[in-house]
């Protein structure tokens, strides 16, 4: 996952991605949570603070545009 600063570097494309996939990965860890199946990697919380910072900047895009 990318820090705030990295994110502000991507293009709109690149961004676009980075939220089609930390999206699939939040379905996912959903998934196997719910099954009770333990794995490493980042929370559910942290791909969810993740989505949010992608969607704001995006969004900050569309206004100034």
């Amino acid at each position: 996952m990318a820090n705030t600063k990295q994110l502000r570097d991507m293009t709109t494309d690149q961004l676009q991605h980075e939220l089609t996939e930390a999206r699939r990965n939040f379905l996912d860890r959903s998934v196997r949570t719910s099954a009770s199946q333990d794995e490493t990697g980042p929370s559910r919380i942290q791909l969810r603070r993740s989505i949010a910072k992608i969607r704001t900047i995006l969004r900050e895009r569309e206004i100034e545009a």
